[in-house]
């Protein structure tokens, strides 16, 4: 079983919890990338822990241009899929 889809909600540099639309008998295989770019510093996705319903998410900008880290609203995908016993 897997899904695709975008991020209901944009994503900032607080944490945020993408819901899946469907629940997984276990933690499912969690795979995004940012599909906006809405800030010209570098930055990339970070995740916590995988649940079967959802995994907490946010936009990290790195340091080397400036000691800002905040950041503002980013759309996502992402694909979720079982993963084999």
């Amino acid at each position: 079983r897997y899904e695709v889809a975008r991020a209901a909600n944009g994503l900032t540099d607080a944490w945020s919890t993408v819901s899946f639309k469907q629940d997984f008998a276990q933690a499912p295989l969690f795979l995004a990338d940012m599909q906006t770019n809405n800030n010209s510093d570098t930055s990339a996705l970070r995740t916590q822990a995988v649940a079967p319903n959802g995994v907490p998410v946010k936009v990290e900008e790195e340091q080397s241009k400036d000691s800002e880290i905040s950041h503002p609203e980013e759309t996502i995908g992402y694909l979720v899929f079982d993963i084999a016993e």
